[in-house]
């Protein structure tokens, strides 16, 4: 059976269930409401993230320059800065937010074409299972292990953050 294009588009219509058409319209809506094209307000968004990323990562700074030791938090919002600086690489790649889970999103989340994919999916990894200590454990309750450990988190998020820009800036991602 040979179709025109447009019978091969209308026959895919033919077989859509319920919830794609309403998704289908949902696109539509979008665009006529946001004025502009879908990959265009996706690549806004992951712009959004990563700024998202920037602001926790100037908190994380700022908790560090505190009088009083504010290492747990910062070692908190150093991890959130790399886990939205990969989300945002993470939906740029795959078009779409398929692993906001925090460990679905360093062992399945990372692109496969990311700079040094395998040491970034390690060190948002460690981040996670840092910021798990600093949040919900009580122990070590000596100060001086959360400090030397935010620390060292430091560069470590910060050129995380940097990277994931630089590689959605690559992916030409005009917002980025």
């Amino acid at each position: 059976m040979a179709l025109t294009p447009v019978e091969e588009r209308l026959h895919r219509v033919t077989k859509l269930p319920n919830k794609s058409v309403l998704l289908l319209k949902e696109g539509v809506s979008l665009e006529s409401y946001l004025s502009r094209s879908l990959d265009d307000a996706m690549a806004q968004t992951v712009a959004d993230r990563l700024n998202l990323a920037d602001e926790f990562l100037a908190m994380a700074h700022a908790l560090m320059r505190s009088r009083t030791d504010l290492s747990r938090p910062a070692v908190a919002r150093y991890y959130y800065a790399m886990y939205h600086a990969m989300r945002a690489a993470s939906f740029q790649f795959f078009n779409g937010d398929d692993f906001d889970d925090h460990t679905a999103l360093s062992t399945k989340g990372v692109p496969s074409d990311y700079p040094a994919a395998a040491l970034a999916s390690n060190d948002l990894k460690n981040a996670r299972l840092l910021r798990n200590e600093a949040d919900y454990e009580q122990y070590p309750s000596n100060r001086t292990y959360f400090k030397a450990e935010a620390r060292t988190l430091r560069p470590v998020a910060t050129s995380f953050v940097a990277a994931a820009r630089a590689y959605v800036t690559s992916k030409g991602n005009p917002y980025s």
